[in-house]
């Protein structure tokens, strides 16, 4: 007997038009999300950052579990939770503007390279901003080559 799982509901209308959230989220998903060929999206992050994870949950107005797992690193156990959701229609729009790209590199779309709200998504994913032990202001950002040299720009 075969039991089927009925996907969960999510608003897949929530990058159609492009908002200060919108931005946000399409920025933090180039960093931190991962795209499968099965339309699975997916952002996992460490257990501490569950809190950003229900913010996604919220934006995305979805009834989808956040799941918490332990896993082995380095000789220690670490907690991390994950949002999946299943969306043709999303996966396909981040690959037309270039947020997903089925090699792993991504690029910045023309239209959200000047906007501060992508950016604070994609240094929320990939980035920090702090205060070194010295009192200098700095701010890191990981990425590849085409992510990077759009931020110098921006």
């Amino acid at each position: 007997m075969m039991i089927m799982v009925k996907p969960a509901f999510f608003d897949e209308s929530v990058f159609d038009i492009i908002t200060e959230p919108s931005a946000y989220w399409m920025g933090f998903f180039l960093a931190d999300g991962t795209i499968a060929k099965t339309n699975q999206l997916r952002v996992k992050l460490a257990g501490r950052d569950s809190g950003h994870l229900q913010k996604l949950k919220a934006f995305l107005l979805s009834e989808a579990k956040i799941i918490e797992t332990m896993e082995p690193r380095n000789g220690k156990f670490h907690s991390s939770v994950s949002l999946t959701f299943c969306s043709k229609k999303i996966r396909f729009l981040f690959a037309q503007l270039g947020i997903y790209r089925s090699g792993g590199a991504r690029e910045i779309p023309d239209f959200l390279k000047n906007d501060r709200h992508f950016w604070r998504g994609v240094i929320d994913g990939d980035g920090h901003i702090g205060i070194s032990d010295t009192g200098i202001a700095r701010l890191i950002l990981v990425g590849n080559k085409s992510v990077l040299d759009a931020f110098l720009e921006y």
